[in-house]
Formats: C-alpha cells, structure tokens, sequence
C-alpha cells in the first residue's frame, strides 16, 4: 500500500510495478461491462499493440480539470475556428510536441468561462469543494493477491474525502444518475477509490462528483453515492478481481460466448409500436 509520483502518461502506462501488471478501474470496467478480452486489449502491459488514446476531443475537459485543480497544464490558443487548415494542424502538432494542449481561440475562451462558472457555483456550496487536500493523488494496493491503482482528482488531507471532477454534455440530475452515472463507470470509480484510501491509509472516505456542463450556462451539480449503489459497485469489483486473477494465471482471456443469441422484442419497443399504429387511421 503506498502513494506513488508518477506523471499521467506513467500512471496510464502502468508503471506501478515492473514485474507485473496492475487492475485499475478503467479495466474492471472493460470487465464488468464488456469481456476480458476487452480488458486485455485495453491494458498497457497486456496489449504488445497498445498505444495510448488519442484524447484530443477530451482538450476542452483536461484544461478545464487542470484549471479547478491547480494543476500545472500548458495551453496554447491558436487563432483559429477548426482544425481544417494545414497550418491549423501543422500548430496544433507543434504544440503536442512540445508537451502543450493547443486549443482553437474559441474553444480558451470557452473553458475560462466554463471556469468561471464553475467557480461561481462551487462558492454557492456551504463548504469549499476542493480544499485543504492534493490533487492527482495515485495509490497502489493489493486485493487477494492483485496488485491496484487509481489516481484521484483530489485527496483531502485527512484522507476522509475524495472529489472528481467531469465534464458532461447532460448533468440534469435525473438523467445523469440513472444512465450516464453508471454507463461511464463512475459507480465503479467511486467504490475503487474508496477501497484504494482504505487499504493505504485506514480510512472510510466520503465520495463526491461534480459534474459540469459543457456549453453555457455551464450548470453543474454535485452526485454522491447511496449505500445501494457502493455495496452493488463492490460486488461487481469483487467480481472482477476474481476474473482478473484468473485470467493472468491461466493466460485466456475469453471474449463474448460463441453461442448464437436470440433477439427478443424489449416491451418498450413492442408499446412504441402498438401506439403508432393505434393512431393510424384505417
């Protein structure tokens, strides 16, 4: 159990332990919600043809996580509406090169008000949401003989409350929590990080998203999670800790059942039918 420094491109490359591979929660969640062939052709250590994604359509939301966190991001704007031109592409991949994130002149503009209305509706809130704590803490811990990480947005430093940060097209809370709450994985995330403060520091911490929107009025909202949706998120961690373990000791990592799946008819589907032909007139 232990804090490890390691740089985004390290902790994504799973420099944790150079003997073996390590589960993270961008993998269970390949696991849980797909197949551990999935799982393998996501992770770096696995994969002999990986390579890391390509997160240039995720520019505006690794500035503006920068930006709440106080973390240390170079930008560049460059005066440009699209990235069509060749001299607009010839720049935006100078600026890569050189470690930068290059964002076109409006898109900066955008992110700084995002920013500002982010912090407007944060100072609402009874308490400081990022405060007294560090940012991008990554920890590494064993479960049942696995070796884990995860690295989290912030870290009070009591170790008694994690906070992510995320940026949405749809934050409306009932949408948000019953579709992509789940579909994303953050039930996953916030149980995983929740284990890794326990096992490296003893503590039972607190969880909590905000999540922002991405076009004005930029509104942003605040999730935490009901004791239902952890114990359910556990048991699929369990789960796939037990899948994982297998998978590495035996070496087969098996993709979808090769059995042939009958189509059935979703009611939704059947009553969405129904009702157009009812309004048809005979």
């Amino acid at each position: 159990m232990s804090v490890l420094q390691l740089s985004e491109y390290q902790y994504h490359s799973d420099a944790v332990d150079p003997d073996r591979p390590s589960l993270s929660r961008s993998i269970i969640q390949k696991l849980v919600q797909k197949t551990p062939a999935h799982a393998f052709a996501a992770h770096p250590r696995l994969n002999p043809l990986w390579a890391p994604e390509d997160k240039s359509a995720f520019d505006v939301g690794t500035v503006a996580h920068s930006l709440l966190l106080g973390i240390e991001q170079g930008v560049q704007a460059l005066p440009y509406d699209s990235w069509r031109t060749n001299a607009a592409k010839d720049e935006r991949d100078k600026a890569r090169a050189h470690g930068l994130v290059p964002l076109l002149e409006h898109q900066w503009v955008e992110v700084q008000a995002m920013m500002d209305a982010v912090d407007a509706q944060l100072s609402e809130r009874p308490e400081p949401f990022f405060a007294d704590g560090d940012p991008e803490v990554t920890l590494s811990w064993e479960e049942n003989g696995v070796l884990c990480r995860a690295r989290l947005d912030w870290l009070t430093h009591d170790r008694a409350h994690i906070k992510d940060f995320k940026t949405s097209r749809n934050a409306e809370p009932f949408k948000f929590s019953r579709g992509s709450f789940f579909d994303y994985g953050y039930d996953l995330q916030a149980a995983w990080y929740t284990r890794g403060v326990r096992a490296c520091f003893g503590t039972d911490p607190t969880y909590e998203l905000a999540v922002v929107e991405k076009e004005a009025p930029y509104s942003l909202i605040v999730f935490d999670c009901g004791p239902d949706v952890l114990a359910l998120a556990n048991a699929k961690i369990e789960w796939a800790v037990g899948v994982w373990r297998e998978c590495l000791e035996t070496g087969r990592w098996p993709g979808y059942s090769s059995a042939t799946h009958s189509v059935t008819v979703p009611p939704w589907i059947e009553e969405q039918w129904w009702r157009k032909f009812e309004a048809v007139p005979a």
